[in-house]
């Protein structure tokens, strides 16, 4: 919720300023930006008809028109809805009967997510916000952030502080914020239920209030924030313009994708999402929330929710296919992917030849629990050995061949993940590399040549969510794999494979993708920075997957 110039306004309290005793504050709330009409403020940027209690278009032309990207300082960017999210909006939602289940099945407190689901609400819009807290910048060393100007490295795990008590939500009126909150483990507390009014939004809050009531159900979801600069001189002063990345966690997109789930049952019908910067965006002093929202692995979580409820094949845990705690089949932690030479190869990117993709899939390792003696189940043994060719068991990599395939001890091994195309000079290690390696057409790229994708930089990367660099490099070949700008993208290991289809459903992997007609940069395996990358990611895996002496 964190506005553009840097101090965060909370949504919460505008029901409360329209009774309150300073007209002139409350007005101040809601200026326009400069050359702003009234009456562009009272539509706002997705032309908003009292009348109807609605946005100009169809359902799929509003939340396309209120989900455009949330940049940094609230700048707003394309459309970000996914095909899936616009052929549902407005149409029946999964029966609360069936919602009730799945929260029976999984222990889940209604009062946790929203309220009892057998109770209807009036919403048809969803609003998406980011806490746009704790500051790390403005104060520290503090419990949630121990370092100042640096992101807490606990975030995401259940000991950070923000993750065991929402940042002192929920709170009693007048200082209610939103209707609920997610934290970055996967849980959710209620504020205020979805059937009752709280504005979230100045949108909601600044004009036609009385025509907007229980028309918008908002939820946070707690993130933290620097700002620019990291510690600044005065710390009144501190701003708070950047998020971390990713902007929120696997665990958080599954307990909003929840909450999405049964405010739309509640209602009927799947509800609009919205973005809160989107519908403040002609408003002066703007908010910039939510920062780094990865609407794909939202989109997945919905779906997976939609289809399991569908089949009825949803009881137990939030995440059904996530490795249990320990199993031992949890990811393998390993160093951020950002090479020195591929900054080199990003600063000269203009003069290697351009090229534009055709097709981009991903292939990956998938994780299985092992049997009674520690090695492959029988079940698993056709996904494992046919199907996918290589996979991960407890301290093992299997890999095809022979009648019961290969097995390496990782302890042992460099290609922890698995192998390519075959060592030589221009492969070293033929280690595959998680998000670093691709496979491709040697008729037209190489072993060894490097692909630099720009639009790729700062993505994270499913293996260990860390942003990635753009630059991945030709080491491997897939039978499917022909023609030019057609790619594999290795992303490492899948925790969620779902053995019926064959895919990979870890929420990162959703994100991780290369549009048709990307444009791309081809480095020829003998240029001196494609030889730089490789030795760099040599020496990465020499280090036991990390960058250090």
């Amino acid at each position: 919720m964190a506005s553009i110039v840097g101090k965060a306004w909370p949504c919460g309290v505008a029901a409360v300023l329209l009774l309150g005793t300073n007209p002139a504050a409350w007005a101040a709330k809601c200026d326009l930006n400069q050359g702003m009409s009234a009456q562009q403020g009272r539509a706002g940027p997705c032309s908003f008809d009292p009348q109807s209690r609605s946005f100009r278009g169809t359902p799929e032309q509003q939340a396309a028109c209120l989900t455009r990207e949330v940049k940094r300082l609230g700048h707003i960017g394309n459309e970000t809805i996914t095909p899936f999210l616009r052929g549902v909006v407005g149409k029946p939602a999964p029966a609360v009967q069936t919602v009730q289940a799945l929260l029976q099945a999984r222990q889940i407190n209604p009062a946790d997510i929203g309220g009892p689901p057998s109770s209807p609400i009036s919403a048809d819009y969803f609003i998406i916000h980011d806490t746009s807290t704790p500051n790390c910048s403005a104060s520290g060393p503090t419990v949630a952030c121990p370092i100042r100007g640096e992101f807490p490295a606990d975030r995401d795990e259940p000991s950070w502080s923000f993750n065991r008590n929402f940042g002192g939500h929920p709170k009693p009126f007048p200082k209610r914020l939103a209707h609920a909150f997610t934290n970055r483990v996967g849980a959710s507390i209620t504020e205020v239920d979805f059937a009752e009014h709280i504005a979230t939004t100045k949108f909601e809050s600044c004009a036609d209030q009385a025509v907007k009531t229980k028309l918008f159900v908002g939820v946070e979801n707690i993130q933290p924030r620097i700002g620019s600069p990291k510690i600044p001189a005065n710390p009144s002063k501190a701003n708070d313009f950047d998020a971390p990345t990713p902007g929120f966690s696997a665990k958080q997109y599954e307990r909003l994708a929840l909450l999405y789930v049964v405010a739309s049952a509640r209602r009927g019908r799947w509800l609009i999402p919205a973005f809160h910067a989107v519908l403040d965006q002609f408003y002066a002093d703007g908010h910039d929330d939510p920062q780094r929202f990865d609407m794909n692995a939202f989109s997945a979580e919905v779906k997976r929710l939609s289809d399991g409820i569908a089949a009825g094949t949803l009881a137990g845990p939030v995440n059904p296919m996530q490795p249990e705690a320990g199993s031992g089949i949890s990811k393998r932690p390993i160093g951020e992917l950002k090479a020195a030479a591929c900054a080199r190869i990003v600063d000269n990117a203009a003069g290697f030849t351009a090229e534009r993709t055709t097709k981009t899939t991903q292939y990956f390792t998938p994780l299985f629990r092992p049997d009674a003696d520690g090695g492959l189940r029988a079940e698993d043994r056709k996904n494992c050995l046919e199907i996918e060719g290589s996979c991960i068991v407890g301290d093992f990599l299997y890999n095809a061949g022979g009648p019961n395939g290969q097995r390496f001890d990782r302890a042992k091994i460099k290609f922890v993940f698995g192998q390519g195309a075959g060592a030589n000079e221009f492969n070293r290690t033929n280690a595959l590399i998680p998000c670093r390696t691709l496979a491709a057409d040697r008729a037209h790229y190489k072993i060894g040549t490097v692909i630099y994708i720009p639009s790729f930089e700062g993505k994270t990367c499913p293996q260990n969510r860390q942003p990635v660099d753009g630059c991945f490099i030709v080491a491997d070949v897939g039978s499917a794999i022909k023609g030019p700008g057609r790619f594999d993208i290795f992303t490492g290991e899948c925790s969620r494979y779902d053995g019926n289809l064959h895919i990979c459903r870890d929420s990162e992997n959703a994100a991780f993708d290369v549009p048709k007609n990307t444009e791309f940069r081809v480095i020829p395996r003998d240029a001196e920075l494609a030889r730089a990358l490789r030795a760099e990611v040599d020496a990465f895996i020499d280090n036991g997957w990390t960058f250090g002496p």
